[in-house]
């Protein structure tokens, strides 16, 4: 058995796993720190403990659309076929997934360039105000 520190809310935790699911236990975690983070970033708690209970709910909520998911896309793969047997259908499936570009910008990112353009759309609302007044 292995042991693996995991990082939540700059919290350190010893989680014990299988030997080699280290990496996959240290991913985990930090998934539930970005989700725990984006969480907290957008204000939606008052305390640590309903944002530990709103990031474990917003988890389950992104299981059970994967579980809904799954269970439409098994049902698009089988299909009663002549005869009442079933016959497995090939089905093409495309969904959108998530990759990460070097160089894009995070949801840091981008919260301080919206904080950049309404400080310079304040700043030239002064001078258009100062400039109305000294005409």
């Amino acid at each position: 058995m292995a042991e693996v520190s995991v990082k939540v809310n700059n919290k350190s935790y010893d989680i014990a796993c299988d030997e080699g699911q280290e990496g996959r236990v240290r991913e985990l975690g930090n998934y539930v720190n970005e989700r725990l983070n984006s969480l907290m970033s957008a204000g939606a708690g008052t305390n640590e403990v309903q944002n530990l209970v709103l990031t474990c709910i917003l988890l389950a909520d992104e299981i059970a659309e994967l579980q809904d998911y799954n269970m439409k896309l098994e049902e698009q793969l089988t299909q009663p076929g002549e005869g009442g047997e079933t016959q497995i259908r090939e089905v093409e499936v495309i969904k959108e997934v998530y990759v990460e570009q070097p160089g894009a910008l995070t949801d840091e990112d981008v919260e301080q360039v919206a904080d950049m353009v309404i400080d310079v759309t304040n700043r030239i609302n002064s001078i258009s105000n100062k400039l109305a007044k000294a005409a």
